[in-house]
């Protein structure tokens, strides 16, 4: 029998001068980069997971609004009647203030036309405020109400207050939901509406998240002081309508320093992403 003789290995070589060495753990190609769309889903997932909390709460106000309704002995059905009332105006308010916004800022850019449409809606949601009080007959006194006889009005309105910001912030957290679930049947396109959807679910992280949900919380509080308000002194529309503009004006600016810090302060993947799709 003849056996295949061993083939002696080449010696190594070391790499040559000026050469930079490279291989696969040194290069870092040991380990996989990080899917996009896979990192898109993990953060959905957790902005999943937070919402459901805020659903929680708005119920729980509903409940809180019904004690104390008892507690003052007024009906059960207006506390219940003005949760449900606050939340359907929650879209009038973002959809009014989206459409006029983009109305009036058409000749603006996108950026321009968001924060009009959210100044507009701010400015929208007393009026709403105010058609919830009279609708409701929450508001029966003159416009000429002295704020000495306010007093007794206002604590018999505490329930109705309470009961607007909690059907409010229901309705901002059931919006977020579906904001969710677009973008997470969004993620997986290979086009420019993929693109942006898993950019902006990268942005999705545990501060921005923190953030939104106190705004979130902040603006329905607002809304149920405003319908407090506006039941015992419905004049006060003409002062809340300007505030709550000015406001939204406001934290729109910082939000928009702060986004545009938060870009320079991180270099943008976008462009590496479509490349490598590419």
């Amino acid at each position: 029998m003849s056996s295949t003789p061993d083939v002696p290995e080449p010696p190594e070589t070391a790499p040559a001068a000026g050469t930079a060495h490279s291989c696969e753990h040194c290069s870092g190609g040991g380990e996989a980069a990080p899917d996009p769309v896979e990192r898109a889903r993990e953060h959905l997932a957790i902005a999943r997971r937070r919402v459901a909390p805020r659903l929680i709460l708005a119920v729980l106000g509903l409940l809180v609004a019904l004690v104390l309704a008892s507690r003052h002995d007024q009906p059960l059905l207006g506390a219940g009647l003005t949760w449900v009332a606050a939340a359907l105006a929650w879209l009038p308010a973002a959809w009014g203030g989206v459409v006029l916004g983009a109305a009036l800022g058409a000749r603006r850019g996108p950026w321009a036309r968001l924060a009009l449409g959210q100044v507009l809606a701010a400015a929208l949601a007393p009026v709403l405020a105010l058609v919830i009080a009279f609708g409701l007959g929450l508001a029966d006194l003159p416009l000429s109400t002295a704020l000495d006889d306010a007093g007794p009005t206002l604590v018999q309105g505490v329930p109705y207050g309470v009961a607007a910001a909690a059907g409010w912030f229901l309705a901002a957290a059931a919006a977020e939901t579906v904001r969710l679930r677009a973008l997470g049947r969004a993620v997986d396109r290979q086009d420019e509406t993929g693109l942006q959807a898993r950019g902006e679910s990268h942005g999705l992280t545990t501060a921005v998240l923190q953030r939104s949900e106190l705004v979130a919380l902040g603006v329905a509080l607002a809304f149920g002081a405003a319908v407090l308000l506006l039941t015992a002194l419905p004049w006060a529309a003409l002062v809340l309508v300007p505030l709550a503009a000015v406001a939204a004006a406001t934290l729109g600016l910082r939000q928009g320093r702060r986004t545009a810090a938060e870009a320079t302060a991180t270099p943008a993947s976008a462009g590496a992403e479509a490349q490598r799709a590419s």
